[in-house]
């Protein structure tokens, strides 16, 4: 059995770097190996070298690949397709979705399998901390409501933290979202279900967990399975969450689902109103 780690990676070398040092860390089934696997969205020479100079860019099984340009979220799709051209074993391997300013905590792998394991889930993702509380990445029930403006009707998905029970189980719970900053999926399931490259930034990791449930597969996230999201304080690349491509996504997400989130205003710094007018805008369409 094979681990493959996918991460997707832009002018990040230095958390990448730290991400990949608690790859290393993590501790494998009996039997068990990983394989590294990296699409680099065309960084800037400094960071390339970065990596190259680092103790991974001489270790056979990790696996460092740059792409022409700067793909955005279309890179998780190239992502995909490379693992896959490495011929993994649908029935044994699997697959960890990564972004590079994750930091996986020592025992992250061995949480999600026991998961997995004890809920029989075909994906499963993490917890992280937000304002001190241990929150899912992800969430547990989609809550949508349908709001009725000057236009056409408009349903929308409310976002929220949903902070981890107190009393949650040791192994996790069965979620209708979980986010791909470290998510664990069986290689049978990667190779039926991708990323979609309309999604170019904004939606995309929900829309890959709706595509999994589509597909009949079950979802859910470990409760002690701990990431560390931005410990470096990183942030975005400049134009990475530009009004065009963000439109763009949740345009087509609302094309496929019906709905979209209530507060991608905050993305394209606009006033609500004006984002739920332009969003109602498409159900006449």
């Amino acid at each position: 059995m094979t681990v493959y780690f996918a991460i997707l990676t832009y002018n990040r070398s230095k958390s990448l770097l730290q991400l990949l040092e608690t790859i290393f860390k993590q501790s494998l089934p009996p039997g068990g190996r990983f394989q590294v696997v990296i699409w680099d969205n065309c960084s800037d020479e400094t960071h390339v070298q970065a990596f190259r100079n680092s103790r991974f860019g001489e270790v056979d099984h990790v696996r460092y690949i740059i792409g022409k340009e700067n793909a955005f979220m279309v890179g998780k799709r190239h992502l995909e397709d490379a693992v896959l051209d490495l011929g993994p074993d649908p029935k044994n391997d699997y697959l960890v979705h990564l972004d590079d300013d994750v930091q996986l905590s020592e025992s992250w792998l061995s949480h999600v399998f026991r998961c997995m394991e004890q809920l029989r889930l075909d994906a499963c993702g993490s917890v992280e901390t937000w304002k001190g509380q241990l929150i899912y990445s992800g969430q547990t029930h989609l809550h949508t409501t349908a709001k009725t403006g000057d236009l056409y009707p408009l349903k929308v998905w409310k976002w929220q933290w949903q902070e981890v029970p107190a009393n949650a189980s040791v192994a996790g719970a069965e979620v209708a979202f979980a986010g791909h900053r470290a998510l664990l999926v069986k290689m049978a399931v990667a190779v039926q279900v991708k990323h979609d490259p309309q999604m170019l930034i904004g939606g995309e990791d929900l829309d890959y967990s709706l595509a999994l449930k589509a597909a009949g597969f079950r979802i859910g996230i470990a409760h002690q399975a701990l990431i560390y999201h931005r410990l470096l304080k990183e942030e975005d690349a400049h134009n990475f969450r530009s009004p065009d491509k963000i439109l763009h996504s949740w345009k087509h997400f609302h094309q496929k689902w019906g709905f979209v989130r209530n507060n991608v205003d905050r993305e394209l710094q606009i006033v609500r109103e004006a984002w739920l007018k332009t969003a109602a805008e498409w159900c006449g369409k």
